[in-house]
């Protein structure tokens, strides 16, 4: 597959960019590539499926699944090949975005939970502290 298009579109200015998102999405795209660092295109397909279904709390087996077009028992086959189990997965994609997130200081500690799929902030803060031993805000503080 081949995308061409005028090399005088590079200079055009974007009528709505916003360098705030922009760094978002680069600190989420280089969490991810953490999160699974030998990637082929199924990683890459899963990466992109988990980061967007994440924030509506919907990153589950059968749903991401469902998105990549394969059963759950191949899903589950694929990233046993990868050593990993879902909630493995689940877990080892939040704590790397978590920590992207955690350095930007105008996310709040519930928007990063939002941001992660967690209902709510308490949920998020169990979670971080399950997988690093400190808590969200104690981490946020030892980064300045």
């Amino acid at each position: 597959t081949r995308v061409r298009f005028p090399v005088a579109y590079l200079a055009m200015a974007m009528p709505h960019s916003d360098p705030g998102l922009r760094s978002l999405l680069d600190r989420q795209a280089q969490a991810l590539l953490l999160a699974l660092p030998d990637s082929d295109a199924f990683d890459r397909a899963l990466q992109q499926t988990m980061l967007r279904l994440l924030p509506d709390a919907s990153a589950t087996l059968p749903r991401v699944a469902q998105a990549l077009h394969v059963s759950v028992r191949t899903l589950q086959r694929r990233l046993d090949a990868r050593g990993l189990s879902w909630q493995q997965l689940l877990d080892r994609t939040r704590e790397q975005l978590a920590k992207q997130y955690l350095a930007d200081r105008a996310l709040t500690l519930s928007d990063i939970a939002l941001l992660l799929g967690f209902s709510e902030q308490s949920a998020f803060t169990r979670a971080f502290r399950r997988w690093s031993g400190t808590t969200p805000a104690q981490t946020r503080r030892n980064l300045l």
